[in-house]
């Protein structure tokens, strides 16, 4: 497993974050105007769902600032992504409008949680001379992961059943969650180690 990751154990981020963008905002988009239909709400409501989501976020990297001081980095990876996959199973059983909501809220703290701890995890086991290729890496996973979900999404929603979209995402996410359990080990070694203690890495 560690030599897996020998080159730099935070690359074993990069999958969890692609996995886990399926359960982001493009997930939503495609079947908003499904929500209107279904659940007989206005234009104004469908905007409070992302926007309320959107607080959720915000309100999560505010806490997530205390958090980081004073839990495993490790530990709060695997809670939001828990988290984020109870949310997602909630949006698939929403029985109403405002039900999605506050299970889209639900959503939103589970993914600013893993966003903002995934980035501290890839600074601490990364070396000060690669952490710029790293965050870009980081960024790329997230973006790719993007850009695939809203077509995912759409495409689940239309030939299937807009329900089995979120439960879809959820796949992903669990996914997203063994990953991280699979890498533990070598991330939290190489979390151990200061970056400048470290030698420099070939490649």
């Amino acid at each position: 497993k560690l030599a897996m990751f020998s080159t730099s154990p935070a690359q074993a981020i990069y999958p969890m974050r692609f996995l886990l963008a399926f359960a982001q905002g493009g997930l939503i988009s495609p079947l908003l105007p499904l929500f209107r239909e279904v659940f007989q709400v206005s234009p104004g409501e469908l905007g409070l769902l992302t926007s309320m989501a959107g607080l959720s976020s915000v309100v999560m990297d505010v806490i997530a600032t205390y958090l980081l001081s004073r839990r495993p980095l490790i530990n709060l990876l695997l809670q939001g992504i828990g988290l984020s996959a109870i949310a997602l199973l909630c949006s698939a059983l929403a029985p109403s409008f405002y039900w999605l909501i506050a299970a889209q809220m639900l959503l939103s703290f589970g993914i600013s949680l893993t966003r903002v701890t995934s980035l501290m995890v890839v600074v601490a086991a990364t070396p000060r001379h690669e952490q710029g290729r790293a965050n870009s890496l980081l960024e790329f996973s997230a973006i790719a992961g993007l850009t695939i979900s809203p077509t995912i999404s759409g495409l689940t929603a239309a030939f299937l059943h807009w329900r089995l979209t979120f439960v879809l995402a959820t796949v992903f996410v669990a996914g997203a969650f063994a990953w991280v359990l699979y890498a533990q080990r070598a991330l939290v070694q190489a979390m151990d180690t200061t970056p400048s203690e470290r030698p420099p890495t070939s490649g």
